[in-house]
């Protein structure tokens, strides 16, 4: 489900309007953001229908973030062929070492508890 205008649309009408435009040749793929294992299956059950692949899925996934494997996600991406993209997979730079409970981002708000839960990721890097 998506908002257009302030008005709800569903899933289906969203990937019939992306259906029309690879169609008519102003796009070559559709990929889609934040769908849940479900909204990916129904997307691509409904693109599939007119004759148009799903291409990608993009979500928030990292080692800090693991929710998609959790939900099915990935296990669905791999059955339906959807490529699954991570935005943030290195959790807004949380995961590249630069940080510490001593050592905290500037101008983002980490409690020393979140980032000492990091540390043994950082430490077991190879």
């Amino acid at each position: 489900m998506g908002i257009a205008g302030g008005i709800a649309v569903s899933l289906e009408t969203w990937a019939d309007a992306l259906a029309d435009e690879v169609k008519a040749g102003r796009a070559r793929a559709v990929g889609v953001s934040n769908c849940d294992a479900g909204q990916t299956g129904c997307a691509h059950a409904a693109l599939t229908a007119r004759g148009v692949l799903l291409a990608c899925n993009e979500v928030e996934y990292s080692l800090l973030n693991r929710g998609p494997e959790r939900s099915g996600l990935v296990t669905t991406c791999r059955e339906l062929g959807v490529t699954l993209i991570a935005y943030r997979p290195l959790a807004m730079g949380m995961l590249t070492g630069k940080y510490s409970p001593e050592q905290p981002p500037r101008g983002l708000q980490f409690c020393k508890a979140y980032l000492a839960k990091i540390a043994p990721l950082i430490a077991s890097k190879v």
